[in-house]
């Protein structure tokens, strides 16, 4: 079996500024806003626009049955979803899933904003789903994130080619890994 137990819809991870819920039906329009933007696109290996349809049948055939995870994260004080984490593709003989994150354009940027929410992520991933290794892979050119994962503990241990959807183009990217042991010392 490639799933984990479903995500309780009421849980809740917060932090002083930010608070992370599970994806619900309820938030394709601001999802969707957020991961079609140029902005958001121009940094990941699948850009091709998800239609609203698409997004739901992701919800409920991968979301709602615990084969991925799937955050909303709000910025408290301002009351506004800012951005989305995610674990995905759960590798049971490793206890491994691949992290990422994907933030709105207009959100507040070098605030630790998003090294906070992964923070929040990582620890759920390790704690509550006793995984013991998170893998992310990222684009080169995407130094920000790549940034972020170094700073969150994760260590380069692969670099590729990789194709983007649908054009083809070749882009270089590298994978980083965090196991568990790795994100207590770091954190």
């Amino acid at each position: 079996m490639n799933h984990l137990k479903p995500i309780d819809k009421a849980l809740r991870l917060e932090s002083e500024r930010l608070l992370l819920k599970p994806i619900t039906e309820d938030d394709t329009e601001r999802i969707l806003a957020i991961r079609n933007s140029d902005y958001v696109r121009g940094n990941f290996f699948y850009r091709k626009e998800i239609t609203a349809e698409e997004h739901l049948n992701y919800v409920r055939n991968k979301c709602e049955t615990g084969d991925v995870f799937y955050f909303t994260v709000t910025d408290k004080s301002a009351g506004k979803v800012i951005g989305v984490v995610y674990l995905q593709h759960y590798e049971p003989e490793e206890k491994a899933m691949e992290s990422g994150l994907f933030f709105d354009a207009e959100s507040p940027k070098g605030k630790g904003y998003a090294t906070e929410a992964y923070r929040l992520l990582d620890k759920y991933a390790f704690e509550t789903l006793g995984l013991k290794k998170l893998v992310a892979r990222v684009i080169c050119y995407n130094k920000a994130s790549v940034h972020l994962h170094e700073k969150m503990g994760y260590v380069v241990t692969d670099r590729s080619k990789e194709k983007i959807v649908p054009t083809g183009e070749e882009v270089d990217a590298v994978t980083l890994e965090l196991t568990g042991e790795e994100f207590y010392e770091k954190n």
